[in-house]
């Protein structure tokens, strides 16, 4: 009986399910970030095709770095375009989103070649202070006065760092200790 009575309202276009009505008010937006602003900006005249964090622990297998280790990061790029006014950047935040650097090859004073086709440029770091966490990277490739985007990553690589001393906070201080024996003082 339950099974005949719901056909009929179907039959009469009474489903029985409530729908909740369609309001007329445009979702709320969701407010952009700045790199997400300027990825959405990209000409894509020049492309960021490839990306490589290399570092001491990938030689045995570590996928993490230890603090004061070197890194590379290997940018792979591809030119539609002969393009020389161009500049390569890159930011280092942590997962809180505080930016720790950022600086790019204009920056720098590195002089760069007219690009075309594939290539690869790298940003080679003697060192990395960092301590424990999980770092993220934001690359991009821009004009030299930044006016024009070409390709902009932001935050879509990271790297880790496994601090194995006691040290505490984000980054490593180079520190050392001493002690002197201090003669008493003579009383006036």
């Amino acid at each position: 009986e339950a099974v005949r009575s719901f056909r009929e309202h179907l039959a009469h276009g009474e489903s029985g399910i409530a729908v909740p009505e369609m309001s007329e008010e445009p979702a709320p937006e969701v407010e952009q970030t700045h790199g997400q602003l300027l990825a959405a900006r990209a000409t894509g005249t020049v492309r960021i095709t490839d990306v490589a964090i290399d570092h001491p622990g990938r030689l045995v297998d570590r996928e993490w770095l230890l603090p004061d280790e070197p890194m590379t990061v290997r940018v792979r790029y591809h030119a539609t375009d002969p393009t020389d006014d161009i500049l390569f950047g890159i930011a280092i935040d942590d997962k809180e989103g505080n930016n720790l650097f950022g600086i790019n090859t204009q920056i720098l004073g590195c002089e760069i070649p007219t690009v075309i086709g594939d290539g690869e440029m790298a940003f080679e770091f003697d060192r990395v202070p960092l301590l424990d966490g999980t770092y993220l990277v934001t690359l991009a490739i821009q004009t030299a006065d930044e006016g024009t985007v070409y390709d902009w990553h932001e935050q879509r690589y990271s790297f880790d760092v496994m601090n194995p001393s006691r040290g505490a906070g984000r980054v490593s201080f180079p520190v050392s200790v001493r002690f002197e024996h201090l003669e008493p003082r003579a009383a006036p």
